[in-house]
């Protein structure tokens, strides 16, 4: 544990990841930024990839065409 003096990471194991939209602490070390617009893929390492939201298609309605 990096700060084992805190409480709050106390609360999540060694090998625990939280995505939060906001830190928890003000601790170097136990926060990481994300920018907006970031799709996080969290695994043994955290892989940072550009969010693109894809319409769904609806059956009937043309592809890309909203409700209105």
């Amino acid at each position: 544990m990096l700060y084992p003096e805190e409480e709050r990471p106390l609360h999540f194991g060694d090998d625990t990841t939280v995505v939060v939209s906001e830190p928890l602490t003000g601790l170097p070390g136990l926060w990481r930024e994300a920018r907006a617009g970031t799709a996080l893929i969290i695994d043994n390492d955290i892989d940072e990839r550009a969010f693109v939201p894809v319409v769904p298609r609806v059956r009937g309605r043309p592809e890309g065409q909203a409700d209105q």
